[in-house]
């Protein structure tokens, strides 16, 4: 197994126990230290390149002021630097939270859900302002993505090998982005039978 997703396997391990308890201080820092919080209905700010898109997700849309239904509402918890720390994702009572923690070359991504429960945590892989690759441990399996890019440094494709912890093998599949003027034109799943899966738009 990878030495990076050895590591997360650990870390997930250690927080099974403890849940999103565990992480009690860096909310309560969280709280304390972000005062500028920005709020949406559905996913609006990508930390990651493309996520959403990736998801096939439709940008949400901004909202001046926390409506009365929390409905698939996102709020986005900045620091002083204009980095996310925590984004809280609301279904009415329930609230999943996702913790943002920053190194000079990595970002490690917490995913708790809203019973409390680490769900997974990533591992993202920096050279500079560059994603370089993507490890991903979680409940089910694990995943490894490596970034291509383009002479222009535009994202020309992103490898992914996922496996399921019952599996034996595992699976690999291509993402491949397009592009017009530079603006994002589509995001296709490439698998190797030849089937393509449009992710975006």
């Amino acid at each position: 197994m990878h030495s990076e997703i050895k590591e997360l396997e650990v870390l997930f391990s250690s927080l099974k126990s403890k849940g999103v308890a565990g992480f009690s201080d860096h909310l309560s820092a969280i709280f304390r230290e972000c005062k500028k919080i920005f709020i949406s209905k559905g996913a609006f700010v990508n930390v990651r390149p493309f996520e959403i898109e990736r998801a096939g997700i439709k940008l949400g849309r901004v909202l001046k002021k926390e409506p009365a239904k929390f409905k698939n509402i996102y709020k986005y918890y900045y620091d002083d630097c204009g980095k996310v720390r925590l984004i809280e994702i609301y279904d009415g009572d329930l609230v999943d939270r996702e913790f943002y923690f920053y190194h000079s070359d990595c970002i490690f991504i917490y995913f708790f859900d809203a019973a409390g429960d680490i769900r997974n945590i990533r591992k993202c892989i920096l050279q500079g302002v560059f994603f370089i690759s993507e490890f991903n441990y979680g409940k089910y399996g694990f995943s490894i993505s490596d970034y291509i890019y383009s002479e222009n440094k535009l994202i020309d494709c992103i490898k992914v090998f996922e496996k399921e912890h019952n599996e034996e093998k595992g699976s690999t599949f291509n993402v491949k982005f397009k592009y017009n003027n530079q603006e994002l034109e589509s995001i296709i799943n490439v698998f190797p039978n030849g089937y393509e899966e449009q992710r975006y738009p």
